[in-house]
């Protein structure tokens, strides 16, 4: 994750510029894009935590099939969002612990309220608009990215009182969650 901008980094806390689609660098840009996320673990990427200053997010179903809220959410490889804009966000929220490529590579993790579900429309790389309904983790990822694309870093939300937990830290209470979650089924 060598190519990924750090939070002291200042272009990590800038508000990125819609695309051009005239612009002949963009689809180079979102090949570069997806090579940094291809050599990373992350869910998501956008495209202001490698310096490109332009409103482009990918995010990947590697990491949110994994997850058991995804997996009726989308079907789905990648999904390229190029000038997205959040239109709706539902009412109901729910506290979860996110990481981010960006904060100290990825090796901490921070309880982030945000809501469940979205209503967010984009762009293709081919111009074309569409719009996404979106839930559970997809939604996080898709609301974590976009905040990128706005200069914020999920430490900018962290629910206040709680702290920022190691990554073996954050792994041990998952586990713990998954183990507790599964006796309580029992």
């Amino acid at each position: 994750m060598d190519d990924i901008l750090q939070q002291d980094d200042p272009r990590v806390h800038e508000i990125a510029l819609e695309c051009d689609f005239e612009d002949v660098a963009l689809s180079f840009e979102i090949k570069t894009l997806k090579n940094v996320l291809d050599s990373s673990k992350l869910s998501g990427i956008a495209a202001t935590q490698i310096g490109l200053m332009k409103r482009i997010v990918i995010v990947r179903n590697k990491r949110l099939l994994d997850n058991e809220d995804a997996v009726n959410e989308a079907d789905f490889e990648e999904i390229i969002l190029i000038n997205p804009e959040i239109l709706s966000r539902s009412e109901g929220t729910e506290d979860f612990y996110e990481g981010c490529g960006s904060v100290e590579h990825g090796e901490v993790f921070g309880l982030v309220n945000r809501p469940k579900k979205i209503v967010v429309e984009a762009q293709y790389p081919n111009g074309e608009q569409f719009k996404i309904k979106a839930k559970g983790f997809l939604a996080r990822v898709i609301q974590h990215e976009c905040d990128h694309l706005d200069g914020i870093i999920f430490t900018d939300k962290l629910v206040p009182g709680t702290t920022l937990l190691p990554k073996t830290e954050y792994l041990a209470l998952r586990e713990k969650e998954r183990l507790d979650k599964k006796s309580s089924l029992s």
